[in-house]
């Protein structure tokens, strides 16, 4: 996954919505929400966290499957030499989760949810002080959105408990704040740039020239399309409709099924993803392409850490403080 889904997130607020990736039949529609909101003379980001806008989205790209600039994860930086083998996918299937290379250099799900929830928070504060509290209402704290979505489900477990609604995004946080010509959002917006200041966000915009050229979803290049292949051979041999997207991985029309149809079609799924090794293949499919990156990035990548570090911290720090639930926590 790359393409930081907070610089996407605030961009779609303003344009029209990019491409996704992951299922054409509804997974990540259903976990995006736009608004269209612009204030003269401030950056996306200040439009977006001022209006108190942020949404949760999956992860963006283009109509090829190429993800612009760089994701978010978590950890510390990896120091792997050009000439030293790849860095590899780590497959935990007791704790069901998938380990990458880029996950050491970008903040994860649960830490731009505390981002959020700060500046939300931070904001609904500043617009009290300002006389305007009415205006602008903190709902608690953002939803942690899935992660992964190019694997589909492959846990019985998480079948059992849930069927497939663990890939669709939680759209359910109502928003706060101001919209579009109100004059009075020119508070707002000074309160969003005051929460910057304070350090509980960024302008991803000033690490754009630093950003080279994203890399591809592992769905859309040749080797991963095979894992694909094998997938859903192994659906239609057990009766179940494959996806009409051949990037996609949800079996088709399950998201609309009742729960004990997605838990049947699930078992299946997961049992063709082990027949098939699906998940390592693709896992290291998708390693390979984020190593690749890394190496473009590298300079990207080494500049922009600490600051997304430095804000997970502060924004932590601040909810702590507040005596708010930190989102993951």
């Amino acid at each position: 996954m790359n393409d930081d889904p907070f610089v996407r997130r605030l961009r779609t607020l303003a344009d029209p919505a990019p491409p996704v990736l992951v299922d054409g039949d509804r997974v990540l529609r259903l976990g995006r929400r736009r608004r269209a909101l612009r204030a003269a003379g401030v950056g996306v980001a200040t439009v977006v966290a001022a209006a108190g806008a942020f949404t949760a989205a999956a992860l963006p790209a283009t109509t090829d499957g190429r993800v612009t600039s760089a994701t978010a994860t978590r950890g510390g930086p990896v120091t792997t030499a050009t000439t030293s083998p790849a860095p590899a996918a780590v497959v935990d299937e007791e704790a069901g989760t998938i380990t990458l290379p880029l996950d050491e250099w970008f903040w994860d799900s649960a830490d731009i949810a505390t981002m959020e929830t700060a500046v939300d928070l931070y904001v609904s504060r500043c617009m009290a002080d300002a006389g305007l509290g009415a205006e602008y209402t903190f709902h608690g704290a953002f939803p942690v959105q899935p992660d992964r979505l190019e694997y589909g489900v492959w846990s019985r477990d998480v079948v059992l408990e849930s069927g497939y609604r663990s890939l669709v995004p939680d759209d359910s946080r109502p928003g706060g704040g101001l919209r579009g010509d109100d004059p009075r959002v020119s508070t707002q917006v000074g309160c969003y740039r005051s929460a910057m200041a304070e350090g509980l966000t960024y302008e991803p915009g000033d690490f754009e020239a630093l950003a080279p050229v994203g890399y591809t979803s592992p769905t859309y290049l040749p080797e991963g399309q095979e894992v694909l292949a094998d997938w859903r051979r192994c659906l239609a041999d057990n009766d179940v409709a494959a996806p009409d997207d051949d990037t996609s991985t949800v079996p088709r029309g399950v998201l609309d099924a009742p729960l004990d149809e997605q838990i049947r079609v699930g078992l299946i799924d997961v049992a063709c993803k082990e027949q098939t090794d699906y998940v390592r293949r693709m896992a290291d499919v998708h390693a390979a392409e984020q190593a690749a990156y890394i190496e473009r990035a590298r300079g990207y990548l080494e500049q922009i850490r600490p600051v997304q570090e430095s804000v997970v911290a502060r924004s932590r720090a601040y909810l702590e403080d507040a005596g708010v639930a930190v989102p993951g926590e």
